[in-house]
């Protein structure tokens, strides 16, 4: 599994409550990235969905509003249709 490290911004928070009574957290991330070399230089913006559980999930939720400015250490997955997600293991609050 690899893990990555993300900075950006929290959009389209929601919580729920999942299998056996854990709490799950879901929130896009909006990343910069910037993309040419030189004059050329261009930043695009990727979104990436995410969820984080337990403790941490309940008050990432709390705390949160959109547009708050995170960072987080996560496993990427990949689902069968190929879509990117992040598994948060460690977020902190900018």
């Amino acid at each position: 599994m690899n893990k990555v490290y993300l900075m950006g911004k929290i959009y389209n928070l929601e919580n729920e409550v999942g299998n056996a009574g854990k709490v799950v957290t879901r929130f896009e991330l909006e990343t910069k990235k910037l993309v040419g070399f030189g004059k050329k230089d261009a930043i695009t913006y990727d979104i990436i969905p995410c969820d984080i559980r337990g403790k941490k999930a309940t008050y990432i939720y709390e705390k949160c509003r959109e547009g708050t400015k995170v960072t987080l250490w996560g496993r990427l997955d990949l689902d069968k249709e190929n879509h990117l997600s992040i598994a948060v293991d460690e977020i902190e609050i900018i």
